[in-house]
């Protein structure tokens, strides 16, 4: 699962919780009204918002494989249901028999049929370089072009999620999310 995947999910759950407490109401739970904790708790959040919106633009081509990915696994399991309903199999089995359809038709999409391009295209390869360089030029012996949200977890080939940064940083970085710093 995508790291913007666990941010939307962490996000609802939280909202969820702070919506409906467990306990079924407000009333099983001490409040102590302090302003400056509460202050503190809205700029923490306005933080954190940010940083999860500027990541899933930086993340959009990510976010629309999986939301493509994640309507053929829908369509396929409604098939499955229907066609399961059709045959008058409406136990155990046959719910199961749906939800695998489901697993592996999103398996299949997201890992084998639908593929992301690693290509960078020239246009937007040369933008960048021109943006981040100035007058230098560009040697692929020191530099490496980077995505900001690294490709594979989920970035994109836009202007805005590129850089031109020193080969040795970018193959120490690998991977890894950006901090918020290199966010903007």
């Amino acid at each position: 699962m995508k790291s913007y995947q666990v941010g939307i999910l962490a996000a609802i759950a939280l909202v969820t919780l702070l919506e409906f407490p467990p306990g079924g109401g407000y009333a099983a739970i001490p409040v102590i009204y302090n302003p400056t904790v509460d202050w503190l708790i809205l700029v923490g959040a306005a933080i954190v918002a940010l940083y999860a919106l500027r990541a899933m633009r930086l993340a959009r081509e990510g976010i629309i494989h999986f939301a493509s990915n994640l309507l053929v696994a829908v369509v396929v399991f409604l098939v499955c249901k229907s066609v399961l309903s059709y045959t008058h199999i409406q136990d155990g089995s046959g719910i199961m028999l749906s939800y695998m359809a489901f697993a592996l038709a999103y398996y299949l999409c997201a890992e084998r049929i639908n593929v992301r391009s690693r290509y960078i295209p020239i246009s937007v390869r040369r933008k960048v370089i021109s943006r981040d360089l100035k007058d230098e030029q560009y040697d692929p012996a020191k530099h490496h072009i980077d995505h900001v949200w690294p490709f594979a977890r989920g970035g994109s080939h836009t202007e805005d999620n590129l850089r031109v940064i020193p080969k040795i940083e970018n193959l120490k970085k690998g991977s890894k999310r950006p901090r918020m710093s290199d966010m903007w």
